[in-house]
């Protein structure tokens, strides 16, 4: 006997609050970043133009990925679309920033 298995369902919960255990290496990595200092970690931005990702929020991303063997901005790119703990540093699962923002984020001066 077999569990009822259906992949064409037309309703799909999703839980509206998900964290991660305090042991998580993705919790770790969030309280290291944000213990950095505002004024270390905020460079002066742009006065116009788009509004830019969060140099926390990038940085959290990229060591995250980094532990999980992960080193290309693409896929970077897909394991924020796709991994919880990285959704949860990211915060807004809607908004993941492309693999060219992550990869000019690695290589600009100023990080």
């Amino acid at each position: 006997m077999y569990k009822q298995y259906n992949n064409n369902q037309t309703t799909l919960t999703i839980p509206f609050e998900f964290t991660i255990s305090t042991n998580h290496v993705a919790a770790f990595i969030s309280n290291f970043i944000d213990s950095i200092p505002e004024a270390v970690l905020y460079p002066a931005s742009a006065e116009f133009g788009r509004p830019q990702y969060s140099p926390a929020m990038m940085l959290k991303m990229i060591i995250f990925a980094y532990t999980r063997k992960t080193f290309s901005g693409r896929g970077i790119q897909q394991m924020a679309e796709e991994n919880l703990p990285m959704m949860w540093l990211i915060g807004n699962c809607d908004d993941v920033p492309s693999y060219r923002t992550i990869n000019r984020f690695r290589v600009a001066k100023s990080t």
